[in-house]
């Protein structure tokens, strides 16, 4: 008897402000895309503040201060990214896998998007006293996927707004 196919996961990654001002989106999307995911939904937007602050929720700052996620929200606040969701079978183990599984590009494993495309570091971050520019967030599991997926698919409710062409 043949086994049943798996099923496909959907899986978010937003590409950050700094991959936007380097001409890096198309090299970043093709990596997924060679990495075997499919594109199943993407859109460039502004991000609203109240955003940025739903993503980096409050828990962050329990766990790795509030100075860390106020940083990390004015990375993002006000500024251009470009959502994504994602689907293949095991959709959010491939796109960490192929972005790089630390915030560190200086530490992250050569092939990765992180490592290949990055430029910055923690150190660096630390001394300038700015969130790092790791290029771009991906979801870290299934749960985190459909809540990220739930959050940043419908912007234009938080306060973002649609870049225009």
């Amino acid at each position: 008897m043949a086994m049943p196919p798996e099923s496909k996961e959907l899986t978010l990654i937003v590409i950050k402000p700094e991959s936007i001002k380097q001409r890096l989106v198309g090299a970043i999307l093709e990596r997924f895309e060679a990495a075997g995911l499919t594109i199943v939904s993407i859109r460039s937007i502004t991000v609203a503040a109240e955003l940025a602050g739903r993503h980096y929720s409050p828990e962050l700052g329990l766990r790795r201060g509030e100075e860390l996620r106020a940083r990390a929200i004015e990375h993002l606040a006000g500024k251009r990214v470009v959502v994504v969701v994602l689907e293949g079978r095991h959709a959010v183990e491939i796109a960490r896998n192929t972005v790089g599984h630390n915030v560190d590009p200086t530490e992250c494993s050569p092939g990765t998007i992180r490592h290949d495309l990055g430029t910055d570091s923690v150190e660096k971050a630390v001394r300038e006293r700015r969130s790092v520019r790791n290029l771009v967030h991906a979801s870290d599991s299934p749960s985190a996927a459909r809540e990220e997926i739930a959050l940043w698919t419908d912007p234009f409710e938080k306060g973002s707004t649609p870049e225009r062409e």
